[in-house]
């Protein structure tokens, strides 16, 4: 048997805690951006430039929750997306994926398609599932896939 033989299997769903960090920290940002310049052209210009940064990342994360079910991770380290409509695209990982003991962004490129960029936390994944991959993205590749 070797070492990884058992699919790791990632439900998609969305993260809150991220999104809420995402939408404070670009309120944060519009508030700074206001007081150094209370009025005036420069604050609502960038506020706009900011609020547009904001609203088009939601919209990211919301199309991917809405098209994506799932990640599977297979033997020697092959990636596959699930689309909501059942259908199986072999992905790549892309470089950019984060690993920490509470956070996992995977960047993935399905086959004909937009790279995706899937954000997985301990709220939003099985426990033992959100473990395994942590796991897996930590060691080296030893060999390519076939």
């Amino acid at each position: 048997m070797e070492p990884f033989a058992s699919p790791v299997h990632l439900p998609i769903s969305p993260a809150p805690t991220p999104m809420r960090v995402l939408v404070g920290a670009h309120s944060v940002v519009v508030c700074v951006l206001l007081w150094f310049f209370p009025f005036g052209m420069p604050s609502a210009g960038l506020s706009v430039v900011v609020l547009c940064s904001l609203f088009a990342q939601l919209r990211d994360a919301r199309r991917v929750a809405l098209n994506w079910r799932a990640v599977l991770l297979g033997t020697n380290d092959v990636w596959s997306a699930v689309a909501t409509d059942g259908v199986v695209h072999r992905a790549v990982l892309l470089p950019g994926t984060f690993v920490s003991c509470g956070l996992v962004i995977i960047r993935l490129k399905p086959g004909a398609g937009r790279p995706l960029q899937f954000v997985l936390t301990r709220g939003n994944t099985p426990a033992d599932a959100f473990r395994r991959l942590r796991v897996r993205l930590s060691l080296p590749i030893t060999g390519s896939p076939v």
